[in-house]
């Protein structure tokens, strides 16, 4: 089983302590080191060059949104996975855009972070459900800490690109050499995970994640 190198960079002791225990007893994850401040994250990433970043960008003092993309370039093999905090829907898109793919708030579980991380590391999207929520503006405010997590497969992410171009089953099935049938098995799937239920929402989904950029004509068919 591949380890995991993972760097904690989150303000907070309480935090960063948190993560470590919660990180522990994984055999596939090994936590190289931490950093409270962004000016101290560039020397950390050469040192330890991590698989994945844990980092809490929501604290002006230390990390800022704008970071991201610095950090980005430092290592373009290491990943980064937020959490935090933040509810602001514009806020986490900018986050996104920087090349962001695995989002959790402050309210996820351990079974959560775990997957998130080694989601992160295969290059797959991960949001919880929360996140998700936000991005398609539909937060309850009643709702606010009920967070499930809602990950999809490089797989899955390839067929929701494709779907949100435009593509028709048969497309889609011909482009990545599977039958439609299977198509049709992984969209019912991507539908249960993400808990949407039109083509327009998956379409919305995509875009707020990054997965396709806006169209023109995207926007006017919505």
């Amino acid at each position: 089983m591949p380890i995991i190198d993972v760097l904690i960079a989150d303000s907070q002791y309480l935090v960063r302590e948190g993560l470590k225990a919660i990180l522990s007893d994984e055999q596939d994850v090994r936590i190289v080191g931490e950093v409270e401040r962004a000016d101290q994250l560039p020397a950390a990433m050469d040192r330890w060059q991590p698989d994945l970043v844990i980092l809490d960008h929501d604290a002006p003092e230390f990390f800022r949104d704008e970071d991201l993309g610095i950090f980005s370039e430092l290592n373009r093999r290491t990943n980064i996975l937020i959490i935090s905090q933040e509810h602001d829907q514009s806020r986490i898109k900018r986050v996104l855009e920087q090349g962001v793919n695995a989002f959790l708030t402050k309210y996820c579980d351990r079974s959560e972070i775990i997957s998130a991380i080694r989601a992160s590391v295969r290059n797959e999207k991960y949001f919880c459900s929360k996140v998700l929520d936000i991005l398609i503006d539909n937060v309850r405010v009643d709702n606010v800490e009920s967070c499930v997590p809602s990950t999809l497969t490089a797989r899955e992410v390839e067929i929701v690109r494709l779907i949100a171009q435009g593509s028709k089953t048969r497309e889609v099935a011909e482009t990545l050499h599977l039958s439609p049938h299977t198509v049709n098995t992984h969209r019912k799937n991507i539908f249960k995970k993400l808990g949407i239920r039109s083509g327009p929402e998956l379409v919305l989904y995509a875009v707020n994640t990054g997965i396709v950029e806006p169209t023109p004509m995207r926007v006017a068919e919505r």
